[in-house]
């Protein structure tokens, strides 16, 4: 079976795990900070922290943010369509959520939606989340504007992106936000397992994430409140969390991460495949020609007309020949959890209904593009008859 999405590990990244396994250190070691040299290389960004995964990222982003901007009872917007990851890191560090509707061209936050809430909202939010969905970038130059206007904060959430650019910008460098996250989840741009990172421009917001990373514990003599010399003394400033990526992950990122650009051209040529043989009388491929994307996923949306019910049968039918889609996203704001924000985007909820994520990875040859989208367009046909 041939899935959406899949990891791609080579002897590259065999090797460079089985030395950092080798190695003196398997935590806390120089791996981390060799990953975070590279990544800040690749993005452009000032400072870079590698973590356990892009939840525990975006809640200590949050948290920076919201503490230098030290305002009781936060807010943050976010898009409905997104992994529930995006609202809930909000919600665990104690700010409360609300949620944006979708422009389904894009399925990413609608700017003008954005505005129009703006310019009439009491209660303004402390930070707006854009989420680069599917790769592709959201306006930032607009975003940035809007921010300056009306006097919020912004952290990407760019777990989709790594690896994309925004007008010769690489997603990630944090050039219009306050910071930016990414996953190394086993299929995002690079994989590292589990893992994340956090980017900023920022050095007070990288500090206070540094510290956050680990217990809030420091071993910076120059920041010590109590003399001492002794070599393994350390302090607590504050209450931090255990959220460090191990040595074995950041060399597999890093492994990883010198492939990024050739991940990046296989799955742009097979977009161009997808583009080519999938009927645009009957799909609506999302984002259209994805000009800088990271192409992450890519999406296309059904007619308004087929039902769940085929839906599923289409899966069933790709299935049959050894290809499985997936769907992104049911609306974080129609989760059980969210039960009072249900029904309040409904762009997101008709995306949900119409949107499937085809294969778009390294074991996807034009090939396989093509007989995906033979099958799919056969499909269609007989239930256009």
């Amino acid at each position: 079976m041939k899935y959406y999405a899949r990891q791609s590990i080579d002897a590259g990244d065999v090797k460079a795990v089985t030395e950092a396994l080798m190695s003196d250190f398997l935590t806390q070691g120089p791996a981390v900070e060799q990953f975070e040299e590279a990544l800040a290389g690749y993005t452009g960004a000032s400072h870079v922290l590698a973590l356990n995964s892009a939840t525990s990222a975006l809640m200590l982003a949050y948290q920076a943010v919201l503490t230098l901007r030290d305002k009781p009872s936060p807010i943050v917007w976010v898009p409905a369509n997104t992994f529930v990851a995006t609202a809930n890191a909000a919600i665990l560090i104690g700010a409360d959520v609300d949620f944006l509707d979708i422009d389904i061209a894009t399925g990413s936050i609608d700017l003008d939606v954005l505005e129009a809430r703006l310019t009439v909202a009491t209660d303004r939010p402390d930070i707006v989340v854009p989420v680069h969905f599917a790769g592709l970038a959201v306006d930032m130059h607009r975003l940035r504007s809007l921010a300056d206007r009306f006097g919020f904060a912004i952290v990407e959430d760019a777990s989709h992106a790594l690896g994309g650019r925004y007008q010769d910008t690489p997603l990630c460098q944090a050039q219009y936000s306050d910071a930016a996250v990414t996953s190394f989840h086993a299929v995002k741009s690079i994989a590292t397992g589990e893992g994340g990172a956090i980017f900023s421009q920022n050095h007070d917001i990288a500090e206070i994430c540094r510290s956050l990373r680990s217990h809030g514990v420091t071993r910076d003599r120059q920041a010590f409140f109590k003399a001492s010399s002794a070599p393994w003394y350390y302090e607590q400033h504050g209450f931090g969390f255990n959220f460090r990526m191990s040595d074995m992950q950041a060399a597999l990122g890093r492994s990883q991460l010198q492939r990024l650009d050739d991940f990046r051209t296989h799955k742009s040529e097979l977009a161009k495949a997808y583009r080519s043989c999938l009927s645009q009388e009957h799909f609506y491929i999302v984002g259209g020609a994805q000009n800088g994307s990271a192409y992450h996923l890519f999406p296309v949306l059904l007619p308004d007309h087929i039902s769940e019910t085929m839906k599923i049968e289409l899966y069933e039918t790709l299935r049959s020949v050894g290809y499985q889609f997936n769907v992104h996203y049911y609306p974080v704001n129609e989760q059980p959890s969210y039960a009072a924000y249900n029904g309040k985007c409904p762009n997101a909820l008709s995306f949900y209904h119409r949107e499937v994520s085809l294969p778009l990875h390294m074991q996807i040859s034009r090939a396989d593009v093509e007989t995906i989208c033979s099958v799919m367009n056969a499909w269609m046909l007989e239930r256009a008859a």
